[in-house]
């Protein structure tokens, strides 16, 4: 029994060392694997300094810096082995966020194929993996055509 359990111990420091990741509001994200991989969900953010303030707050430590940020959301998505999959979304400036700011939906397939559906241009496209074939709909106005 005793055996198991080290066999075991090990086996889980293996399977986590080297991985390096981000968390934001108790969520796991951003992870980077001992290769040097991005792997799982991925959020790209701007960071924005909404107020700094400095002094000694009564501290007997003295003097500190008190600094609270605004993190807005640029593109979220899955990575797989340093590859984006699946769909990724990207968000407009300057309502990251927000149900209105959705800007486009880029999806990765495997092999390379990539369909991107942008809401704020109105179309959609799809690119194969070697770019030899892209077809698409162009949305304007209430006409639509088709992009062959």
């Amino acid at each position: 029994m005793k055996q198991f359990f080290i066999f075991g111990f090990i086996l889980s420091c293996l399977t986590t060392s080297g991985q390096t990741c981000d968390t934001l509001d108790g969520q796991i994200l951003n992870c980077v694997d001992r290769h040097g991989l991005k792997q799982g969900f991925w959020k790209h953010q701007k960071e924005t300094l909404l107020y700094s303030a400095s002094g000694g707050f009564g501290s007997p430590a003295g003097c500190q810096t008190v600094k609270y940020f605004k993190h807005e959301t640029l593109a979220e998505g899955h990575f797989k082995d340093d590859f984006k999959v699946g769909a990724w979304k990207y968000f407009t400036y300057p309502n990251y966020n927000q149900t209105d700011s959705l800007e486009k939906v880029i999806t990765y397939f495997e092999g390379g194929a990539v369909l991107e559906n942008n809401r704020s241009d109105h179309f959609k496209i799809l690119i194969n993996q070697d770019s030899t074939v892209i077809s698409g709909e162009l949305v304007h106005e209430g006409c639509c055509g088709v992009i062959d």
